[in-house]
This record gives C-alpha cells, sequence and structure tokens, in this order.
C-alpha cells in the first residue's frame, strides 16, 4: 500500500538502543532494560507496580489470573473488541458476558453492563476501543456498587487522559498492549500496570513459570516474560511519547476537520489527547475499505461482533430480545483510517476525499 493503515514511530536511537542491549549479552527475559522500562512506566503512570510480559494478550491473561477470576466465574466484556479479551477469559474458564456497545462512544453500554450482572459475575473487563475513553467513572462506580473487580484493556489507549489522569489507572488494574501498530511499540509486548501490591506478586507469579525459587513451582505457571531487547526498544519508544501523542493529536484532529459527513465516535466532555486510531461509519465498510485498496490506502473494518463467533455464541446479554445489538450495525459500517504519528495533513485530506467518492458509488 502506498498509504499504510500504520508505520511505528522509529526514533534514531532506537537502533543505538538495541545494539546496547545486544552488546550486554543480555538478550533474554533478564538485562538493564527490563528494570529501566519497568522504572519509566511506573514514572508514566505513577503507579507502584509494573508486569513486563511478551504481549498485551498475556498481561489480559495474567489480570484474570491475579484478581483471582476462577473456573464458572463471569466476566462482563464489550461485543466490540479484539478476541484477546474475552478469549483469555475463557483461557481460566471462566464465562464471557458479552454486552452491547453504546452507539455514540462506540464503547460498552454502562446499562447493559448493569443488567448483565449477576451473582456469579465477578469482574468487567472493559476496554477503550480505539483509543476512546469508555465511560470509566461510571463502570467505576457499578465495581464498586457490585463489589467487582474493574479491569481496564487499554492496548489501545497508551497514554490517553480522561478528566486528569492516563487510562489504565482506574480499574484495579490496567492492561497495554507494545504490537508494531500501537502507540508505543516493543515489535510484540504488554504490559500490566497496578497499585496493588497482592495483584502485582499474583502477576509475577504466573509470568515466570511458578516459580517462588528457582526450579520450584508451586502453581503452573506461564512464561510471559519480556526480553531485554524488546525493553531496550520500549525505553527508546518512551522516551519520545509526548512528541508521538502530539502527532497523533494533529492527525486526529485534521480527520475532524476534513470530515463533515460520517459519524465517528464522541468525543468526552474532558478532551482526549492521542487516541489510537481514527474511524468514521460509513453505509456499507468493505465497499469503501475496497475503493481505498482500489487507490493505495490501506484501512480495517470493524472488529466482528464477538457472539457472532462460533466459540462466543450464546454468550452476549441483550435486555431487550428481538433487538438487534448495535455491535452488528458498528461491524458492518465502521472503517478504520491510516492513523500513524508521521501521517501527513494533505494525506489525511486525501483520504478523506476518497471515503467521499467511495460513499457516492
Amino acid at each position: 500500500m502506498d498509504i499504510p493503515i500504520y508505520r511505528p514511530y522509529l526514533n534514531d536511537d532506537t537502533a543505538l538502543y538495541v545494539e546496547r542491549a545486544v552488546r550486554s549479552m543480555w538478550i533474554s527475559s533478564q538485562g538493564e532494560y527490563l528494570t529501566q522500562f519497568e522504572n519509566m512506566l511506573a514514572d508514566y503512570f505513577d503507579v507502584k507496580y509494573v508486569v513486563l510480559t511478551n504481549s498485551g494478550t498475556a498481561a489480559c491473561h495474567l489480570a484474570l489470573l491475579a484478581n483471582d477470576i476462577r473456573p464458572y466465574d463471569e466476566v462482563i466484556v464489550p461485543d466490540i473488541t479484539f478476541a484477546a479479551t474475552a478469549s483469555v477469559v475463557k483461557h481460566v474458564e471462566a464465562y464471557p458476558t458479552l454486552v452491547d456497545v453504546d452507539e455514540n462512544t462506540w464503547n460498552m453500554s454502562v446499562e447493559a453492563v448493569e443488567h448483565a450482572i449477576t451473582d456469579k459475575t465477578k469482574a468487567i473487563f472493559c476496554v477503550h476501543l480505539l483509543g476512546m475513553p469508555c465511560n470509566i467513572r461510571a463502570l467505576k462506580h457499578l465495581a464498586w456498587k457490585y463489589n467487582l473487580r474493574l479491569i481496564e484493556d487499554a492496548c489501545e489507549a497508551f497514554g490517553v487522559e480522561y478528566e486528569g489522569y492516563k487510562l489504565g489507572t482506574y480499574g484495579e488494574c490496567g492492561i497495554f498492549s507494545f504490537f508494531g501498530n500501537k502507540t508505543i511499540t516493543t515489535g510484540e509486548g504488554g504490559a500490566l500496570i497496578t497499585n496493588d501490591k497482592r495483584i502485582y506478586e499474583q502477576a509475577m507469579l504466573y509470568r515466570g513459570q511458578g516459580q517462588t525459587e528457582r526450579y520450584f513451582h508451586p502453581v503452573a505457571g506461564f512464561n510471559y516474560r519480556m526480553t531485554n531487547l524488546q525493553a531496550a526498544i520500549g525505553c527508546s519508544q518512551l522516551k519520545h511519547i509526548n512528541d508521538v501523542l502530539i502527532q497523533k493529536e494533529r492527525v486526529t484532529r485534521c480527520y475532524q476537520y476534513a470530515n463533515l459527513t460520517y459519524q465517528f465516535p464522541s468525543q468526552p466532555l474532558n478532551p482526549v489527547r492521542g487516541r489510537w486510531m481514527y474511524a468514521v461509519r460509513v453505509p456499507d465498510a468493505k465497499h469503501v475499505q475496497q475503493h481505498l485498496i482500489n487507490n493505495g490506502i490501506d484501512s480495517r473494518c470493524m472488529f466482528q461482533p464477538l457472539h457472532t463467533m462460533p466459540t462466543f455464541a450464546g454468550t452476549i446479554h441483550m435486555p431487550k430480545h428481538g433487538i438487534e445489538p448495535f455491535s452488528k450495525t458498528l461491524a458492518k459500517e465502521a472503517i478504520m483510517l491510516p492513523s500513524y504519528p508521521a501521517l501527513q495533513d494533505k494525506t489525511i485530506h486525501y483520504i478523506m476525499k476518497e471515503v467521499g467518492q467511495a460513499v457516492q458509488w
């Protein structure tokens, strides 16, 4: 594609960090950059504990284990999200309860969440879709009201602030992904952040093969550790996070200026800086996507509703029977557009012009 959906913001010093990690001979799951990256993330989010992982999915899995989600528990998950959020619920043998998303914000509906709570519900696993905050204050209140755990999947919302606090710091723990197309990247990788010492200790235990001392495994754990090479890239990325967020905010504002017709997720009352991906609603997302491909522009249709997939069939909770969930409409009509930090304003105007051409056909 001439215009890709995303390009990582790699800096001149990235290669230097990686070279130093290689020369240190610490290239696996030990080394100075792991400690440095942990400390940088803790400072950035103003939290006590950081658990680095080899993917955002691994961090999600650890979050459930560390929050004592067990077989037959129910965990509320939005119907529109990357499948990993719900898959890890099944991996701990719990039940994902899918709820519909709000028509304005595209995030999980607070009303639907409360209606889905039962005496078996153990946690709300919220997602800040595309980097736009869900109604986290209301969800936090529901978690308190019903004595539930609140876990934030902020994989698409690194650095985004809402009401003065960074997303990922509202719940018991927050999850981030450092995949190649995320706001900052380590190639593959993730992190769990928390202020709860017990969650941190449990996550660390399961992350490192369940060892409490060398070759002693009181629990069956996993090898979810990040490498020193990945952490070196992360350190170089996080040094430039403010520049990245400024550029991503410019991209968002330029899209909004160029977009005079198509609905996009509603902006919260307080400004949000650095959403991950810009998206719009159009009559037929697949048709628009094909037109963009024909004109050298990469894009992505919205995640498919989880309840339409065989592994999650029958898990959606709809308070009013006979009414189609909005998630199905969103999947047909929403399209994600190129959103990388270096995207030029003139290119954004060209993209929106081609979107308009596709819709007029």
